[in-house]
């Protein structure tokens, strides 16, 4: 449930700040920084399938989860320290899929795999809500992170300094996520 507060708070508490770094710091427009989310979204959806046959193959989900954590945290770290153009913007934020494609199917399996029958709908549910609190905490803390750093008319280079700190608070939360991931059992799937 903690591994998935975490991934509720980087993966969708950043993405409104993900529109605006594209914006207002790239310089790139409205319809281009929806083709670059696009790709972020692919990484999202293809990551989550690839890693649910995996996972159904192997009958262990405790890579995933880690490994999403550790790329959580390098993207925040590639955003914060490298001037970006749309190619590696792209980039960046296909890494970013890629680790929300990771933990999205792993952590509700495991979740369920640590239930009981008869407590496979409570686990779920209580799942579900602790990604969803990550979230809405997610995006309120990073939110105050960006506006801390605004003064009454914002720049391009404020929105910069804004979002650079950002990228950089999602270091220290990815570490934490990584450190509880560590912990998860590698307890087989159950096949029943």
């Amino acid at each position: 449930m903690a591994v998935g507060f975490i991934a509720g708070f980087l993966g969708l508490g950043i993405v409104n700040y993900l529109v605006l770094w594209l914006q207002a710091v790239l310089s790139l427009s409205i319809q281009t920084s929806g083709y670059l989310l696009t790709a972020m979204m692919l990484g999202v959806v293809l990551t989550s399938y690839a890693s649910t046959k995996l996972i159904a193959r192997t009958g262990s989900y405790h890579r995933h989860p880690v490994a999403s954590m550790v790329l959580f945290a390098l993207t925040g770290l590639l955003c914060a320290a490298i001037d970006a153009g749309p190619v590696l913007a792209t980039v960046f934020l296909l890494l970013y899929g890629v680790a929300g494609g990771l933990n999205s199917q792993a952590l509700s399996l495991a979740a369920r795999n640590a239930a009981g029958r008869d407590d496979i709908g409570a686990v779920q549910g209580t799942a579900t809500m602790a990604r969803q609190m990550g979230t809405a905490l997610g995006t309120s803390f990073f939110a105050a992170l960006v506006t801390s750093r605004l003064p009454a008319q914002p720049g391009p280079a404020v929105y910069a300094d804004a979002l650079h700190l950002v990228f950089l608070a999602i270091i220290p939360i990815a570490l934490i996520g990584l450190a509880l991931s560590l912990f998860l059992p590698d307890t087989e799937l159950s096949r029943s």
